[in-house]
C-alpha cells in the first residue's frame, strides 16, 4: 500500500465540493494573493497524525499498535469513509439550484451525521491542537516520563485527544483507554459530550443559494465562535458550508434563550438578502487559518473584511 505522506485535515472528498474542473481558487489572506491548485494539494501537513505506537500502546486496553498510522486510519474510517457519503448527498439539490429550481429541494437531512462531520473537522484541524495540552500536562503529573526524548510526541498527544473525541461521537468504534487513564481523560470526554450534546439540541438553519455569489469553505472550513470556562467548552454559533449552494448554521439554544422554543428550518437566499450569504462567508474567513478556497475568484468581500473595511454581523 502506498504510504499516506500527505495527511489532509480538510478532507478531498468535501474540498471538491468547492472546485470547478477539479480546480479551487485559493485566497491567501496573509499575501492578500490568489491562485488556484487541485485539493490534492491544498489543506495538508506530511505526517500531520503520525504517532508513537509504543506510547500510545502504554494507555490503549486491549490493543496492539504496530501501526504509526493508527490515528490517520480511525479518521479515515470512522470520518471520510462513512461521512463523504453524507456531504456529497447534497450534489444533487446544488445543482437544481445553480439550474433555477427554487423549491425546498432537500426534505430530510441527517442532522447527526451532520454534526458528527462539523465535531470531528473542527478538532482534526492543527489550529485547535493545542487543546492536547490538558492530555500533555496530565501525562507528565502522573507519569512522570522524560517527554523531551520521545519521538512524534506532539502527534500523540493530540491523537489521544481525536481517539477521545471519535470515541465520543462515534459509539461503535471500539477504541478504549485503560481505567486508570482512561479516567484522567474523563474531564477532556466531557467537554466533547457537552459540545455534542449542544449541537444536537441546537437552532438549525438550511441555507440555500441561489445567488449571484458563492459559499466559500477554508482550511478550518467549520466556522464558530467559541465559549470557553472552567468546566465546558462549547460554542455561540457554528457556520458550516457544504458546498457552493448549500450551508448551515447552528446557534447554541442554551446561551441563546430566545430561541429556546424556535423551530429550524430552511431559508432560501436570493439577490434581496444576499447579504446573509456574505456574512456566512465572512465567518467561514473570520475561522480559517491562512487559506480561503472558492469555486469562483471573487474575494472581494473577504478582502474587506480583512481590511477593516466591513464588519461581519450574522443574522437568521
Amino acid at each position: 500500500m502506498k504510504e499516506n505522506i500527505k495527511q489532509h485535515f480538510v478532507p478531498q472528498y468535501y474540498l471538491r465540493n468547492f472546485a470547478s474542473d477539479g480546480i479551487l481558487n485559493v485566497f491567501d489572506m496573509e499575501t492578500k494573493r490568489t491562485f488556484t491548485n487541485s485539493p490534492n494539494n491544498l489543506a495538508y501537513k506530511k505526517y500531520c497524525y503520525e504517532i508513537n505506537p509504543s506510547l500510545l500502546n502504554q494507555f490503549m486496553l486491549d490493543e496492539v499498535l504496530v501501526d504509526s498510522k493508527f490515528v490517520d486510519d480511525i479518521i479515515r474510517k470512522y470520518n471520510e469513509d462513512l461521512l463523504a457519503i453524507f456531504i456529497n448527498s447534497f450534489n444533487a439539490p446544488a445543482e437544481r439550484l445553480k439550474k433555477g429550481d427554487l423549491r425546498d429541494t432537500i426534505s430530510v437531512v441527517d442532522m447527526h451525521s451532520l454534526f458528527d462531520f462539523a465535531l470531528v473537522q473542527l478538532f482534526r484541524n492543527p489550529k485547535y491542537f493545542n487543546l492536547g495540552t490538558w492530555v500533555k500536562n496530565d501525562l507528565k503529573d502522573k507519569f512522570h516520563t522524560n517527554f523531551s526524548q520521545i519521538d512524534n510526541l506532539e502527534n500523540t498527544i493530540n491523537g489521544i485527544e481525536l481517539l477521545v473525541l471519535m470515541s465520543t461521537v462515534f459509539y461503535n468504534t471500539n477504541i478504549k483507554f485503560k481505567n486508570e487513564f482512561s479516567e484522567r481523560l474523563n474531564p477532556l470526554r466531557k467537554k466533547f459530550e457537552i459540545l455534542k450534546d449542544d449541537l444536537s439540541n441546537s437552532y438549525t438553519i438550511l441555507y440555500m443559494n441561489s445567488t449571484t455569489k458563492k459559499f466559500i469553505c477554508s482550511d478550518s472550513p467549520i466556522g464558530i465562535k467559541m465559549n470557553f470556562d472552567n468546566e465546558e467548552m462549547t460554542f455561540h454559533l457554528i457556520s458550516i458550508p457544504i458546498n457552493p449552494q448549500i450551508a448551515f448554521i447552528c446557534i447554541n439554544r442554551r446561551l441563546n434563550k430566545k430561541l429556546e422554543n424556535a423551530k429550524s428550518g430552511t431559508k432560501l437566499l436570493t439577490e434581496s438578502n444576499i447579504q446573509e450569504l456574505i456574512n456566512i462567508n465572512l465567518m467561514t474567513t473570520y475561522s480559517s487559518k491562512r487559506f480561503l478556497y472558492s469555486e469562483k475568484n471573487d474575494f472581494s468581500d473577504e478582502l474587506a473584511f480583512i481590511n477593516g473595511e466591513t464588519k461581519l454581523k450574522l443574522v437568521v
